[in-house]
């Protein structure tokens, strides 16, 4: 079976306005060995525009290739890519050329099999892993299908099991978006942390650490305190994280998880509509003999400043703010903020073509830009049918079917000075 693989006849198209390029105006202070870089709202070296060129596509109305909720991707050494099936518990593969190739992992217990994992990610050993939400495991494969064990993981400190939200590769390390919940007296605790594993899975370090304590009859779980820290890593092992909702914030990590740089750029909120707070509100849920009991929560009255961020070999950073994923005018799907490697803000790109990060989902890996065509429907639906029993939600029409869209983004020209 084979992938309809579409050459668009769009090539790369660049635009750049010379009237905001120069030298850049931001300040470096130095504080306790640690640069924080102050950046001003505009970038040094203007506005561009791309058009990257569409590889291939596979899935919507291809009868042959039907997918139920991806939700990630990943790409091997080799320009292969590897789609993450939530629903199906299965990986799809795709040669660079956007060739089916085969299928790996399945749902189960056993080795190679998972349930409800959320991230693929491709090791420093080319292995495929596969992140399980709960128990929380890190399933790896080989490239063939064939299970390889499971990465080690680090003890939890009450014995307990791992709660996984977020997983992935940086450079020879594996980061954890780890958390667990413990009930005790009519109280629950929860923590959460991201953690630098080495290959061995020991604790390298621990960063975003955040704990709480909640009493069980007034619980209320407040968007800007429950959402998920967003990162990135690259090839040589560092992390970039942004833990603030309401600061547009980057923290540079080596590889041994020390803070080294902090990057800020000036920034305003963007304000939500009505829906927009619905939208973003948690939905938290706990499951017992009783059934199941649904928490009270607070959604934020904006965005959180930093959507997404994305480590691209040439060293630079490309940041996704909430006004660059939902401000954006029919035929554009995101405007990223791009860092240099010293986190100075240099560049601000509006990438051009079909999709958007409202309702798909985006990634760019290597020399990548892959579109998941409607992500956020399929979601919406599998949660819907997931928990029809236990909620009051709006019955969500039938979602059309996932598509994966694969363009080429080169790197980015940098303006001469």
């Amino acid at each position: 079976m084979k992938c309809p693989v579409v050459l668009a006849a769009v090539s790369l198209v660049l635009t750049t306005s010379p009237a905001l390029a120069g030298n850049w105006t931001g300040k470096e202070t130095t504080k306790e060995g640690v640069v924080y870089v102050s950046n001003p709202a505009t970038s040094s070296e203007g506005k561009s525009t791309l058009a990257p060129q569409e590889l291939w596509r596979a899935g919507g109305d291809d009868e042959e290739i039907i997918f139920g909720v991806l939700s990630d991707v990943a790409l091997d050494a080799q320009g292969n890519l590897y789609a993450l099936d939530s629903q199906l518990s299965a990986n799809s593969v795709f040669d660079p050329d956007g060739n089916f190739l085969r299928t790996i992992g399945r749902e189960g217990e056993g080795p190679g099999e998972f349930r409800r994992a959320s991230q693929v990610f491709v090791t420093s050993e080319n292995k495929i892993a596969v992140a399980q939400m709960m128990p929380g495991k890190i399933v790896q494969l080989a490239p063939d299908g064939k299970p390889a064990g499971d990465f080690p993981m680090p003890a939890t400190e009450d014995g307990g099991m791992h709660m996984l939200w977020d997983a992935g590769a940086a450079g020879r390390s594996v980061v954890i978006g780890a958390g667990n919940f413990a009930q005790r007296d009519n109280k629950i605790t929860r923590s959460s942390s991201l953690q630098i594993l080495a290959p061995d899975g020991t604790v390298r370090a621990k960063l975003a650490e955040q704990t709480s304590v909640d009493d069980m009859a007034s619980m209320n779980f407040e968007e800007k305190t429950a959402r998920r820290p967003v990162w990135a890593a690259s090839a040589d092992g560092r992390v970039y994280l942004n833990d603030a909702f309401d600061a547009y914030e980057i923290k540079y990590h080596g590889a041994d998880g020390k803070l080294a740089r902090v990057a800020t750029r000036e920034y305003t909120h963007r304000s939500r509509s009505k829906e927009e707070m619905e939208e973003g509100r948690p939905r938290m849920m706990m499951r017992g003999d009783r059934g199941a009991r649904r928490f009270d929560s607070t959604p934020s009255p904006t965005d959180p400043d930093v959507l997404a961020m994305f480590a691209r070999e040439d060293g630079t950073l490309w940041v996704l703010s909430s006004r660059g994923a939902r401000d954006c005018p029919q035929g554009t799907m995101a405007r990223f903020d791009v860092f240099d490697a010293n986190g100075h803000f240099v560049r601000e790109v509006t990438v051009q073509g079909d999709g958007g990060w409202n309702e798909d989902g985006i990634a760019i890996l290597g020399d990548r830009l892959v579109v998941l065509k409607g992500l956020r429907s399929a979601q919406r639906a599998m949660y819907a049918a997931m928990g029809a029993a236990d909620t009051e939600a709006k019955e969500e029409e039938e979602a059309e079917p996932m598509a994966i869209v694969c363009y080429r983004l080169d790197p980015q020209p940098t303006a001469k000075r």
